[in-house]
């Protein structure tokens, strides 16, 4: 199992598929013990789960719990960890109030087991985090997130996988608050720091390089509007005299969006980097490959290359209905923003 479980932080996922599948062939053949059974299902479950394979994880998980219940107390902290497994892959499904109920009842037998700063404790903490995320229970969410945040960066060295999790995690729930330059700076954390531990190609990299990439975007088109409002407004004083706090914005709006051009340059080369990186890893038709070209559609479009960003949406209108169907809002949306774009070009 250590094999697979090297190949898994290389990045290299079939490679550490192919060596859990061979233990757990091994372990049950031998009736080796029933712990490292469990071990192996869950790992080979976390494997499906960053691979997006959310059936097969699932599949996985129960068979853990399953041999779990089987073998050892009610307390028993592979017991748990199971459950807190199982709660994530059943948020990743979407089905929350099922999530909740497992990450709760994972919470409560480890904080009753393990230290509340223990880090199993903190897993399921930031695994709640990201729950209440969805859920839009602010308070809760970044009450969590601190905790995980706080107990990771005490327990563990500054670029451990674990703290920059939560760190790209906040940085995500900064950014639904729309508090775009806190979740920048999560993002920048967390790229810098899977780029050190990981190297330019990991999943793992490639992951916050997407994320930094959307964000940079983001703030690019905010400020877009933002100066929609200013040259209103700039429009208004020359027919009705200066106001002096408009002005001073207005000015400090200009410098705001010449940078802001830098970030829309930098978001084109990270998105560029984790295309490449997605097609290299997992595929050309991989979800997080066709979420990365949708994104670039998107910056083209925003850059007046209506050309490029018509080959892009084009591209991820086509992996999405393989990979999803034609009716799903995914692909319903885009081929909306393509017919809009073909006529622009049109025009």
């Amino acid at each position: 199992m250590g094999l697979g479980v090297h190949c898994k932080r290389q990045g290299r996922l079939k490679e550490a598929e192919e060596m859990y599948k061979l233990a757990l062939e091994r372990c049950e053949k031998a009736n080796g013990r029933d712990t490292l059974t469990v071990d192996i299902l869950n790992n080979l479950g976390n494997l499906y789960l960053s691979s997006g394979r959310l059936k097969k994880a699932m599949v996985s998980y129960q068979q853990a719990l399953e041999k779990s219940k089987e073998t050892f107390p009610h307390n028993h902290p592979l017991l748990f960890r199971t459950i807190n497994h199982i709660g994530v892959c059943l948020l990743d499904q979407g089905r929350l109030d099922e999530a909740k109920s497992m990450l709760e009842q994972a919470l409560e037998g480890r904080e009753r087991t393990r230290p509340p700063d223990g880090l199993s404790t903190l897993e399921t903490v930031h695994n709640l985090a990201q729950l209440h995320m969805r859920q839009g229970n602010v308070f809760k969410a970044e009450s969590m997130f601190q905790r995980a945040l706080n107990g990771r960066e005490a327990k563990l060295p500054v670029n451990h996988i674990l703290t920059l999790e939560t760190v790209s995690d906040f940085g995500t729930f900064f950014g639904l608050q729309g508090k775009l330059p806190e979740s920048e700076n999560m993002f920048r954390r967390a790229l810098k720091g899977f780029e050190q531990a990981f190297g330019h190609d990991h999943p793992s990299t490639l992951y916050a390089a997407n994320k930094l990439g959307c964000l940079l975007l983001r703030r690019y088109k905010c400020h877009q509007v933002k100066n929609m409002f200013f040259r209103a407004q700039e429009e208004y004083e020359q027919a009705s005299g200066p106001r002096r706090t408009w002005t001073f914005e207005m000015i400090n709006n200009r410098d705001s969006l010449r940078a802001d051009q830098g970030r829309l340059d930098e978001a084109e080369q990270i998105l560029k980097w984790a295309l490449e990186g997605f097609e290299k890893v997992l595929g050309p038709d991989h979800t997080s490959t066709l979420d990365t070209v949708n994104n670039l559609g998107i910056l083209y479009a925003d850059q007046g290359k209506l050309d490029e960003a018509e080959e892009m949406y084009q591209r991820a209108l086509q992996g999405y209905e393989t990979s999803f169907g034609s009716n799903h809002p995914l692909f319903r949306s885009l081929r909306r923003t393509l017919a809009t774009l073909e006529d622009h070009i049109v025009a």
